[in-house]
C-alpha cells in the first residue's frame, strides 16, 4: 500500500508558503491520534527546531529507531516480501501526532500554497 502525508507549514505566519508532502512508496502501517498521551509512547527529549522564531516547536518529522513496534513490522515484513528495510517516521504537529511504518524510500517535496 503506498499513502502520503502532508505537513501544513503554510498556514503559519512568518514561514513561508510552502507544505511538506511526503510520499510513501510502501506504506506497512500507520497510526493517528491527538497530541495527548496514547498508543504509542513518545520518545523523550524531541528536539527542537533550530530557528529562533520557532525554537521552542518540536521538530515536526523524526525518524524512531530501535523501538519494538518498527522490529516487529519488520520481521513480519521483510521475510515474506524480501522488500527494502523499513522505518518508523514520526510526525509532529501542534495538535496531532502520526507514526507511520514504511520503506525508508520515502520522497518529500515542497508543494506551493497560494495565498488566500
Amino acid at each position: 500500500m503506498c499513502g502520503s502525508v502532508t505537513l501544513h507549514f503554510a498556514a503559519f505566519t512568518g514561514l513561508p508558503a510552502k507544505d511538506l508532502l511526503i510520499h510513501f512508496r510502501t506504506l506497512v502501517a500507520l497510526k493517528y491520534e491527538t497530541e495527548c498521551p496514547g498508543f504509542e509512547p513518545d520518545p523523550t527529549d524531541l528536539p527542537k527546531c533550530s530557528e529562533p522564531a520557532m525554537a521552542m516547536w518540536t521538530f515536526p518529522l523524526l525518524k524512531i529507531e530501535g523501538d519494538p513496534w518498527l522490529a516487529q513490522y519488520q520481521q513480519i515484513y521483510q521475510a515474506t516480501s524480501g522488500a527494502a528495510p523499513l522505518s518508523h517516521f514520526f510526525f509532529v504537529s501542534m495538535g496531532d501526532l502520526v507514526h507511520v511504518v514504511a520503506c525508508a524510500d520515502a520522497v518529500a517535496e515542497w508543494i506551493a500554497v497560494p495565498s488566500a
